[in-house]
């Protein structure tokens, strides 16, 4: 088979693939060495592997296409842009093949179905890990130059006094201006034990090289701590592949003394702008019983509701969530589910409205593409993709004062007893720390038996500034 051949096997295999998650139905989150899909339609996945003059199409999505019709004038453009392009030197294959699996993706429209390249697919996949090799630094493009946004504590980025504002001008000797983010990443990052050198550029003084040594770095998503006055404040930040272990860990530390016992709570979800689905699920199932925490909306528009996973953790005690612009998707999930199941009451700001669940699917080159595979509802069957969530108690921001915070903890001073699913409101059934306990060690043989069904839930990108 010729070059050309092989190529364009290639494309239409890449093309089937962005299909394919469509035809499969919903198939949220699933990775690769997960387990099959729930639901496969066969006809599909045996056209991947066909030959093209044997590729044939369901019948039911009408007349086979004329594949050589429809990449012909592909590979005229291909052709002309190998023969007549001035600057043949900028011509590289990759680049051109990522390209056209980029628009590929991108003529669906979906601003949350992308392509990945490999070192794009590397760095989300390592930050939704909540694990990485680097040196521990927020960083953002700012008019293409790498700016810092923090240092994390005890990171050698944090050690070596890097601060807020500074410019990353140079990595190992290599310009970063111009460079993308994610390249710029992968350039600071690197095996742990190694070492790296910075060229930085202060206000107020010359520039100037820092040296460090990577180190693994681990981004904690979960703050925990009780009040003087009772009340636990808990933030998540975002929805890790560990954000549930590590909210178990902060509430059992939580119950540890001399904390005593918790009478309310405050769960502060603002600026977390998702992370993997089945993260979202664990976590609110620590905070309600049993109960819907949201509903699956998949192509054709069938519906299935998603339960908790039976590890309630915490007592009745009044709650509040705090949430604004920037709490997205499996943040969302969280606020909708602990509201509509009258376990918690918003407070701040109009939600994002990310309300869709993406796959990710690998490619041969290392990439992935991140298809959007289904919608999701709030337990109520309320929308939230493009709309959010409207807060019950609506808080605006304003700088220097924590308003919300401060709405938040009035509401739950005020609140001497729950509320109930069906509005109605209960004696104060609070639970003791080691009441808590107890019903989390009752409940534990079920919520293992449900884990499993829940694996493999996920949002592939968490947005904003890059760790480096």
């Amino acid at each position: 088979m010729g070059r050309r051949a092989l190529v364009a096997l290639a494309l239409v295999v890449a093309g089937v693939v962005a299909i394919t998650p469509f035809a499969l139905g919903y198939i949220v989150g699933y990775t690769d060495g997960m387990g099959p899909p729930r639901t496969l339609i066969h006809s599909w996945l045996a056209a991947v592997h066909l030959a093209p003059a044997e590729r044939e199409l369901p019948a039911a999505a009408g007349p086979s296409p004329d594949i050589d019709a429809l990449f012909r004038p592909f590979w005229e453009a291909w052709d002309y842009v190998h023969r007549d392009f001035f600057d043949d030197q900028a011509i590289d294959p990759t680049t051109l093949s990522r390209g056209a699996t980029r628009g590929l993706v991108g003529s669906l429209e979906d601003p949350y179905s992308v392509y990945l390249d490999p070192v794009h697919r590397e760095i989300t996949e390592a930050e939704l890990r909540g694990a990485f090799d680097g040196i521990g630094v927020q960083v953002e493009l700012v008019e293409d130059r790498l700016r810092i946004v923090s240092p994390l504590e005890d990171s050698p980025g944090g050690r070596a006094d890097l601060r807020p504002g500074d410019i990353i001008t140079h990595v190992d000797g290599r310009e970063l201006k111009g460079m993308a983010l994610a390249e710029s990443i992968r350039l600071i990052r690197g095996p742990r034990g190694s070492p790296v050198t910075l060229a930085v550029e202060r206000e107020g003084r010359p520039p100037f090289n820092v040296s460090l040594v990577r180190e693994e770095i681990r981004v904690s998503s979960v703050r925990a701590e009780v009040r003087a006055d009772g009340i636990a404040y808990v933030r998540i930040v975002s929805f890790t592949a560990n954000v549930s272990d590590e909210l178990r860990r902060a509430l059992d530390r939580l119950a540890e003394p001399p904390s005593g016992e918790t009478r309310a709570w405050v769960l502060d979800l603002r600026g977390n702008p998702g992370g993997y689905l089945d993260g979202a699920v664990a976590v609110a199932s620590q905070f309600m019983d049993d109960g819907v925490v949201l509903v699956e909306q998949r192509r054709g528009g069938e519906r299935e509701e998603i339960r908790t996973q039976g590890r309630v953790r915490v007592g009745s005690g009044p709650m509040a969530i705090l949430v604004d612009k920037g709490t997205a998707s499996a943040a969302e999930i969280v606020a909708a589910a602990l509201r509509d199941n009258g376990r918690a009451t918003l407070v701040g700001e109009q939600t994002f409205g990310k309300g869709s669940v993406q796959t990710v699917r690998s490619l041969s080159d290392g990439g992935a593409i991140r298809l959007t595979v289904a919608r999701w509802l709030s337990p109520n069957g309320e929308p939230i993709q493009g709309v959010g969530l409207s807060p019950q108690i609506a808080v605006g921001s304003v700088a220097g004062a924590d308003l919300a915070l401060e709405q938040a903890i009035e509401y739950v001073n005020q609140q001497p007893a729950r509320a109930t699913r069906d509005g109605s409101v209960s004696e104060d059934d609070r639970l003791s720390h080691d009441e808590q306990a107890d019903s989390s060690t009752a409940e534990s043989e079920r919520s293992d038996a449900l884990v499993g069904m829940l694996d493999g839930y996920e949002r592939a990108s968490m947005g904003g500034p890059g760790l480096a």
